[in-house]
Parts: C-alpha cells; sequence; structure tokens
C-alpha cells in the first residue's frame, strides 16, 4: 500500500473538520465494535474459567479413573506401583467408598465417603492446598470424618462435634450399622461437591464394613490427559487382578459437556454480535465516501489511480478496526480481572449469592484470561472489520470525477 494513501486515510479518519454525521458514525462504530469485543473476551474468560474450576477442583477431589474388582483387595501396594509405571499416569492411590447417612440432632442427609491414606495422597493433591497436612494426619485416627462445608451447615454440625454415620449391611438385616464420627475439618472446595461429600480413612471405612483394615475397594488414577483416562484405566485393568473400570466422564462427564456446550454457544451468540459491529463500518465508511466525494474526485483529477483510492478508504476503515479493537481489549481484559470481585462485592452489598451449588457447578464466578483467546477474537474482529470495508472503498474508487465535479 502507498505511503500515500495510508496517509490519506489517517487523516480523513482523524481529522477533526470531518462532517459532524461522520464523526458521530465513526465514533458510534468504533464504540460498538469496543464493547462487542470486549463483552466477547469477558465471556470466555468467564467460560473458561468455569472450564478450568471443573478440571481443578471437582476433577482435583474425584478420581480421574478407579479400578475395582469384585471383592476388597489387601495387595493393593502393589496394585499401585504397577500402575504408577504405566504412561500417562500421574499417581494412584488406594480409596475405599461408601453411601451412607449422616445424622446430627435431627437433621439426615445421604453422602458419599471417600476413604483415602495421607501417605499415598499426591504431594500436588488439591486436598493439600485446601486442608493442611496436620488434618490429613489426624484422618488416620480410628472414626474422625471431614465433612463438605455445605454439608455440615445443613446438618448444624461444627467442627470437633460428633456425628453419626448409618450404613446398611451387605447381608440386609434389619438394623443397619451405626457409628458416632467425630468432626474434624470442614472441607471447602467452592464446588458442588461441598454439599455431598465426607472424606474418612481407609482404615475407617473398612471397620465400619466389618472388613479387614488392610483392605480397600480400588485404586484410583490420576493421568496426565483427562481424556485418556478410561482407556489408561483400561489398558491397566487388563494387569490388574481389577475388573471394573470408572472413569470421571461417567460419574461428572455431564457437567463437563454441559459446560462445553453452553460455552459454544454464548461464544456464537457474542461472535455474531462482534460480527454485527464489525459490518458498521460500512455505514461509516459509505456515508464517508458520500461526504468526501469532492475530494475523491479532485484526488483522481490529479492523477490518482482505483487502487489508491481503494487503499485510502480500507486504511481509514483499518484504523477505525484497530482504535475500538484495542480499546476493546484493554476493557475487556480490565472487566475479566474485576468480575469475579465485583460479583462477590454485589453479593456482600445485597445478602445474596448468585450462584448456589445445589444448581450451579461452583459458588462463585470464575475467570480465567487465556492470551491465545485473546488474540483470536482481535485478528478475527479486524479481519471481518477489513471484509467490511471491501463494498465502500469499491464504491469510492470507481467515482467519475466529471459526474461529481459537474455539481460543485
Amino acid at each position: 500500500m502507498p505511503w500515500f494513501s495510508i496517509f490519506i486515510g489517517f487523516r480523513y479518519t482523524l481529522s477533526r473538520k470531518q462532517s459532524h454525521l461522520v464523526a458521530f458514525i465513526s465514533r458510534i462504530s468504533t464504540a460498538g465494535l469496543a464493547l462487542a469485543v470486549a463483552l466477547l473476551i469477558t465471556v470466555t474468560s468467564v467460560m473458561n474459567g468455569f472450564d478450568k474450576e471443573l478440571r481443578e477442583r471437582i476433577l482435583a477431589i474425584v478420581p480421574h479413573a478407579t479400578l475395582t474388582g469384585f471383592q476388597e483387595t489387601t495387595d493393593w501396594p502393589d496394585m499401585i506401583e504397577a500402575a504408577k509405571a504405566f504412561p500417562g499416569v500421574k499417581a494412584a492411590t488406594p480409596f475405599s467408598h461408601l453411601q451412607a447417612l449422616l445424622m446430627h440432632r435431627q437433621s439426615v442427609k445421604a453422602v458419599l465417603v471417600y476413604g483415602l491414606d495421607e501417605q499415598y495422597e499426591p504431594q500436588d493433591s488439591i486436598l493439600r492446598k485446601l486442608l493442611t497436612t496436620q488434618v490429613l494426619q489426624e484422618l488416620s485416627t480410628a472414626n474422625t470424618l471431614i465433612l463438605g462445608h455445605k454439608l455440615a451447615q445443613k446438618l448444624d454440625v461444627s467442627k470437633g462435634e460428633k456425628i453419626r454415620l448409618i450404613v446398611p449391611q451387605e447381608d440386609n438385616s434389619s438394623v443397619p450399622r451405626s457409628e458416632l464420627f467425630t468432626v474434624i475439618a470442614l472441607l471447602k472446595s467452592g464446588s458442588e461437591l461441598d454439599e455431598k461429600i465426607a472424606l474418612a480413612h481407609i482404615h475407617s471405612i473398612a471397620a465400619v464394613k466389618n472388613k479387614d483394615l488392610q483392605s480397600v475397594d480400588g485404586i484410583r488414577l490420576y493421568v496426565d490427559d483427562l481424556f485418556k483416562a478410561r482407556s489408561v484405566a483400561a489398558e491397566i485393568s487388563r494387569v490388574l487382578p481389577l475388573y471394573y473400570v470408572r472413569d470421571w466422564s461417567q460419574t461428572h462427564g455431564n457437567l463437563f459437556q454441559a459446560v462445553q456446550m453452553s460455552r459454544k454457544l454464548v461464544l456464537m451468540l457474542v461472535f455474531i454480535i462482534v460480527t454485527v459491529a464489525a459490518f458498521n463500518v460500512v455505514s461509516t465508511l459509505v456515508i464517508a465516501v458520500n461526504d468526501k466525494s469532492g475530494d475523491i474526485a479532485i484526488l483522481k483529477t490529479l492523477g490518482c489511480s482505483q487502487q489508491q483510492i481503494l487503499a485510502v478508504f480500507i486504511m481509514q476503515g483499518f484504523v477505525i478496526a484497530v482504535i475500538g479493537i484495542s480499546i476493546g481489549v484493554l476493557c475487556g481484559l480490565l472487566l475479566s480481572m474485576a468480575v469475579s470481585d465485583g460479583v462477590l462485592w454485589l453479593e456482600q452489598m445485597l445478602n445474596y449469592q448468585f450462584l448456589q451449588t445445589d444448581v450451579y457447578l461452583i459458588d462463585h464466578l470464575p475467570t480465567d484470561i487465556r492470551w491465545q483467546d485473546v488474540t483470536v477474537i482481535a485478528a478475527v474482529a479486524l479481519l471481518l472489520s477489513l471484509l467490511a470495508t471491501i463494498f465502500p472503498a469499491i464504491k469510492a474508487s470507481r467515482l467519475q470525477p466529471a459526474q461529481i465535479l459537474r455539481y460543485e
């Protein structure tokens, strides 16, 4: 593009002597493009945040995959070492679980109790971040329990209090087994698990089941690639004497799919807004062409070619797009960084929680700014804006100087 066309394009865009109508339409187009880009970046960051929270919170507590047999096993240390040797396995730990009822005073809630062993818990486990090492070690004490804090609220139980765990007998006897457990800590993961999960030591669960204290239900796996969890677990099950494979997609896959589907739909809708905002440049340039028709005729009589006139108005549209997209990216990044604290502040002001874990995935609004998404959004918006300049630029390049100057 010749420097002459670039210079004229900049002059037309940034000149203060253009008509009020052209200036007004140009500002509206720039503001619309900025708003659309900022909105798309913010929405993308929020949806990325939900995806990240699902991976780092829920799927960090819930096993990526589990291998269980028809009966409890006691030779699980050898199985864990064998599982760790498989490619793609980050960690393998023993686990036990049971479905039970928790009763405190007049409140009764169904709960899923996970059994774990602190010695085998990975060092990067989120449980070590949410709970102290001392609490996890204290869990090895008989009849101790960690409750999700929302579950504790519903049962009206506090740390240090005792709670009754009721477990049905495997022989279907009429009298279920009942044990008193001490609540040593409350788990606050900020996810739906806080309402339905409790943690105990594998020995405590074995004792409640009247099993050997060294027995577990199976091993749980944490893998490098979530989407290969099932295939990795299936490969391990062919070597180890554990028959039933279950991965996260069977337990929480519906949540992940819901997040991905919502992300795609929201992005599609907001992308349409960006497209409409980008093509507002068409109206700006069409009016600018009509306003500058006399200037175009004079430039042509001075020897400017159609390609040079075409480049002038493409440059004008490019400048409008760059200004709007730059403002939009800046506002989008600032809004993405502030939206979580803003929603929290609004909840505190109104004394109302917008995201409840009994309805939504998590109880807060997360954001995760990914620079590759920001780059793609800016690039696509710029491309659409440049495409929008083609029609009015061609129209300007085809103006006939004789017809225009006849009425000047």
